[in-house]
């Protein structure tokens, strides 16, 4: 049997070959591919802004629509996915806040959560 392992970046392959010989010294050989990562990091990339939406905005309407991309991050194993959570809306005095998070996966699983901020200010009642 032989091994040759080739790394690139962080996925592994190793080349098998076996061989088999009898005791007329016929033989046979076969080969085997094996293939795994091993990568720990989470993608990285950046998130857009916390966005103030100023005074009395219509909402949903007021809310940018969600912008980030899986091409907007990078990750040495490969591509990344990208979904949006939503959160409730958090009103504190005449404000209130939603928080929308884009929780970024890679292909071996590894996950970076990326919040953002909506504030603004509840209509006046005048």
């Amino acid at each position: 049997m032989e091994d040759a392992l080739i790394v690139d970046g962080c996925t592994y392959i190793l080349n098998r070959t076996y061989r088999a010989t009898d005791r007329c010294h016929q033989s046979e050989t076969c080969f085997q591919t094996i293939t795994w990562r091993i990568d720990e990091d989470p993608p990285s990339g950046v998130c857009p802004g916390d966005i103030f939406l100023g005074c009395n905005p219509e909402l949903p309407i007021a809310l940018p629509r969600p912008s980030l991309q899986p091409s907007d991050f990078t990750d040495d194993c490969g591509k990344v996915t990208v979904d949006i959570l939503d959160g409730d809306i958090t009103v504190f005095g005449s404000r209130y806040s939603l928080t929308r998070t884009y929780l970024i996966t890679d292909l071996c699983g590894n996950k970076q959560n990326l919040p953002i901020y909506f504030l603004n200010r509840l209509p006046s009642c005048q």
